[in-house]
C-alpha cells in the first residue's frame, strides 16, 4: 500500500488520502489554494485567481488519479449478469 497515497472511499463517492504523501499533498494543494486567494482574490484579480487556481487543481487532480489504488470491485459484472438474467426470462 506503500506505493498508493489515495484510496476510494468506502461509503459514497470520491478518495481520501491513505499515506502521509497524500496528506502532504493534499496539505500543499491547501495552501497554494490560501495564497493564490491572498494574492489574486483579495486584490480584486478574480481572473488570475481562477486560472491559477484551475491549474493547480488540475495537477492535483492528474498526481491523484496516478497514486489512486486500483478498484477491488469486479467492475459491473453483478449488473450486467442482472439485466442479461432478466432478458432471459422473458
Amino acid at each position: 500500500m506503500s506505493d498508493y497515497w489515495f484510496g476510494k472511499k468506502r461509503i459514497g463517492w470520491g478518495v481520501r488520502p491513505v499515506s502521509f504523501m497524500g496528506w502532504l499533498l493534499t496539505l500543499v494543494f491547501a495552501g497554494i489554494v490560501v495564497a493564490l486567494y491572498l494574492q489574486y482574490a483579495a486584490a480584486g484579480d478574480m481572473a488570475g485567481f481562477f486560472l491559477w487556481g484551475g491549474v493547480s487543481l488540475a495537477i492535483f487532480v492528474a498526481i491523484t488519479l496516478l497514486k489512486l489504488e486500483p478498484s477491488d470491485e469486479s467492475g459491473d459484472g453483478g449488473d450486467s449478469s442482472d439485466s442479461a438474467g432478466g432478458e432471459g426470462g422473458e
